[in-house]
């Protein structure tokens, strides 16, 4: 049940009859005049009361601490106020980039194998004899071997010289590579060949390069089996 609470005017009220019967107390101008204050502000008070007639009541759980309990005691509030609801609009989204389109990837390609022409080019030769007779060994005091010089060039390059001949031993003769084109060999000595010996000797001087082509120069020599000095 709701607790009956008195008004400040009945309060001044039981006082002052509360003072006259048993005590016999007659109050002062000044208990007048605060009484006066007193209703003045009862009056007040009650006409907030009414001015609040109207309004929306709205309870408010109280907690009782000795209890546990929550009682729910009445307030008065002004009339309820319905806010316009506003739309929420959500942020826009940035639009996705499309990353451009991969370009066609074209196969590798090889070159086509450069084929170099064969070499048919004959190398240049020029050979020739230190002595144009030898003699054979059994005459010392004669000449009996003669050094025979090639001359041998090439657009590529000259890999060997020889010198073949017939009717006599040490066929065929390798040349050494001196410098530049410079390609030497020695022909003879020679022994045994008897006192009536008398040949002219050619030697076939070949120039061979790495693609086997050659060229061949003739170089005669006189050999002689007696030395008539």
């Amino acid at each position: 049940a709701e607790a009956i609470v008195g008004t400040p005017i009945d309060d001044a009220l039981h006082a002052l009859l509360l003072g006259f019967v048993v005590f016999g107390d007659v109050p002062q101008a000044i208990v007048f005049a605060g009484a006066a204050i007193i209703v003045a502000s009862g009056l007040f008070e009650g006409g907030r009361e009414v001015s609040y007639t109207g309004r929306d009541e709205v309870r408010v759980a109280v907690p009782d601490l000795t209890s546990g309990t929550a009682t729910a005691a009445a307030t008065t509030v002004g009339p309820a106020t319905v806010l316009p609801t506003v739309p929420v609009t959500p942020p826009a989204s940035p639009p996705l980039s499309t990353p451009p389109p991969t370009p066609p990837t074209s196969p590798a390609t090889t070159p086509p194998a450069t084929t170099q022409p064969a070499d048919t080019q004959q190398p240049t030769l020029q050979a020739s004899a230190g002595a144009v007779e030898i003699y054979d060994a059994a005459w010392p005091e004669c000449q009996n071997e003669t050094v025979v010089t090639a001359l041998a060039t090439d657009n590529v390059a000259v890999i060997s010289v020889t010198a073949t001949w017939a009717g006599l031993p040490g066929s065929p003769l390798a040349f050494t590579h001196g410098s530049g084109a410079v390609w030497t060999a020695t022909f003879g000595p020679f022994s045994g060949l008897g006192a009536s010996y008398s040949q002219d000797v050619t030697l076939t001087v070949t120039a061979r390069d790495a693609a086997g082509n050659a060229r061949s120069a003739a170089v005669v020599v006189h050999v002689w089996g007696t030395c008539l000095i």
